[in-house]
């Protein structure tokens, strides 16, 4: 497992460091540039999985927090376990019903603007 150390150097390799505001988040930018890294396309499921796990607070936007607490609960240390631990995630959809429900509810919460109550269609 990697040691916090380790962790806070992989999460700045993708962190939005132009941020003024004190937050230590991965913005769209740096997700993209993660999801590419693990050879995962933005078109597919892997990305908000990927999301999910690092409890991301809002679409393709993960905090220090989640990337470590995530990391620690996969038991990642580099990225071919994180994609390992990703692309298993997935294969668990298939025989865990209860499993993919909770990842799309979040999914849902990631796509619903704030105050809504639903999607829209389009």
């Amino acid at each position: 497992m990697a040691k916090g150390g380790d962790l806070q150097a992989w999460f700045i390799e993708y962190q939005d460091l132009d941020r003024t505001d004190g937050r230590v988040v991965i913005m769209p930018e740096g997700f993209e540039k993660l999801c590419d890294a693990l050879e995962f396309n933005l078109e597919e499921i892997e990305p908000m999985v990927l999301l999910w796990k690092l409890n991301g607070v809002e679409l393709a936007t993960i905090e220090f927090e989640g990337w470590e607490s995530g990391m620690r609960a996969m038991n990642v240390k580099d990225i071919k376990g994180l994609k390992a631990a990703i692309l298993s995630t997935v294969q668990e959809f298939e025989n865990d019903p209860v499993l993919f429900k909770t990842f799309y509810r979040k999914v849902f919460d990631y796509l619903r603007p704030e105050q809504q109550r639903s999607v829209s269609a389009e």
